[in-house]
């Protein structure tokens, strides 16, 4: 596990600087930590314990949700076999109950009058992390776990608008906290800089590998920019070219599920894309078993018509029409290659987040052309002038929000191939896929010529763990 490095005050939306001037403050922040101390415990179970992914795909705001996809498979791949992931969680079960028992002594100590006495004589205008050390409340967690907790609540208060934008809803979280909608707003904000931060941290860290593509720490340095919000971004497009080369590494499958919409009906189509260490390229699987293998899920949109089949290796496993041409559909894509396809996406997209920002959105390596440092410079004109055809080529070949006809990506998030599967037989798009632990029976699917079981397309509220 991660060193140490984060407390409980981490997670409050305060200064710790704050004075604590009346009782009333001293109860709301006992039940807020309480409540933290929940969601703690309920992070670490899901990650730790249950491996429910999906329950970490939160919305930052800074256009790089593919950041925090890398992030939980790397960090679920260090602790899927290891023994002790398990007894870090007993671990953590046990000092959080501690901490939730000290808060429920002091709710009821804080009610009686003598206490508040004694408490206005010695401690009156105490500072919060005065307060929390006092009372041995400020738990100590590591590095990983502060960053799945962060994850946990921003994806737990996620809802979405009419054109399927990940938006937080501010209702529910003020009401789960019981706080105000200032109180939640500026806890949403620290949470997403901080997200965003750890986010640029680990671009930062994996940058080095990258000396071959020309991708210096420096100069990811000098791409880097915070929005309107202050939260840390960088051009999307070299983001990208980092992760896919820390996907290789990692040997992470990708799986792309793609929407089509023909007839007022929506049809879907899995493309599983296979990672060969030995040729180090994603390569088209088309028979495959489902598995209880992560991916890196990337959900796009196609106008194409060509997304039914006849023959319909996949089409007849998802019950989609019969009319089309899938085949010709998946073989122009394979042809393409679907890292260029991923990457004339990057390009055409929005470069950065936030107003503020505009000028480098559509051109991120401008501002670096002039740079005094000749490697940079001569570095990023090469990096710009591929962008510049790959934006081309998105916006051309139909790999943007303008031109869709080929494969328009709208979330990238982590989960299992099996759940993924199960989901997309029932034509779930990611703005449908409840927040919710689910069972997936799907023993035998296989993208063949055979149909899959009949059983393979049933969602049961049980455990996430369930085996494939």
């Amino acid at each position: 596990m991660m060193e140490e490095g984060k407390y409980l005050i981490d997670l409050l939306p305060y200064n710790p600087d704050i004075s604590i001037r009346d009782f009333e403050l001293i109860i709301r922040i006992l039940l807020f930590v309480d409540l933290l101390l929940r969601e703690i415990d309920e992070s670490s179970r899901s990650f730790y314990v249950e491996r429910s992914l999906h329950y970490f795909d939160p919305h930052v705001g800074d256009n790089l949700c593919q950041i925090r996809a890398c992030q939980i498979l790397e960090l679920h791949l260090e602790t899927r076999y290891k023994p002790d992931a398990y007894l870090f969680y007993i671990g953590i079960k046990a000092a959080i109950n501690k901490k939730k028992s000290l808060v429920a002594e002091l709710l009821d100590a804080y009610e009686n009058e003598r206490n508040k006495k004694l408490y206005y004589s010695k401690y009156k205008n105490e500072k919060l992390i005065d307060f929390l050390n006092r009372h041995n409340l400020n738990l100590a967690m590591p590095q990983s776990l502060y960053f799945i907790t962060l994850c946990s609540i921003l994806t737990k208060f996620r809802t979405f608008n009419q054109n399927e934008d990940i938006l937080i809803d501010y209702e529910l979280l003020k009401d789960h906290f019981k706080i105000s909608k200032n109180i939640a707003r500026r806890l949403v904000h620290r949470y997403q800089k901080q997200l965003s931060y750890i986010s640029y941290e680990y671009i930062l860290r994996h940058s080095l590998p990258l000396r071959t593509m020309k991708i210096s720490r420096k100069m990811l340095e000098l791409l880097h920019h915070t929005d309107d919000d202050g939260r840390h971004t960088l051009p999307c497009y070299i983001v990208m070219l980092v992760l896919l080369n820390r996907l290789k590494t990692l040997k992470i499958d990708i799986l792309i599920v793609v929407r089509q919409k023909r007839a007022g009906q929506y049809n879907f189509v899995g493309l599983f894309y296979e990672f060969n260490p030995k040729l180090n390229i994603y390569h088209f699987k088309n028979n495959i078993n489902a598995s209880n293998a992560p991916c890196f899920v990337i959900h796009a949109i196609s106008e194409s018509e060509s997304l039914t089949s006849t023959g319909g290796r996949l089409a007849s496993q998802l019950n989609l029409d019969k009319n089309g041409t899938l085949d010709h559909y998946i073989s122009k894509l394979n042809e393409i290659g679907v890292t260029t396809a991923i990457m004339a996406n990057m390009a055409a997209h929005p470069q950065h987040s936030g107003n503020s920002l505009i000028p480098f959105k559509v051109d991120p390596f401008i501002s670096l052309l002039a740079s005094s440092d000749p490697t940079i410079s001569q570095n990023v004109t090469e990096l710009r002038d591929v962008f510049l055809k790959m934006k081309v080529l998105g916006n051309t070949m139909g790999f943007s929000k303008t031109n869709s006809t080929m494969l328009y990506i709208r979330h990238i998030f982590p989960d299992f191939l099996c759940r993924q599967l199960t989901l997309s037989l029932n034509k779930k798009f990611y703005n449908e896929h409840a927040i919710e632990k689910i069972a997936i029976n799907t023993p035998n699917i296989v993208y063949s010529n055979e149909e899959i079981s009949s059983n393979s397309n049933k969602l049961e509220a049980e455990n996430v763990a369930a085996e494939c």
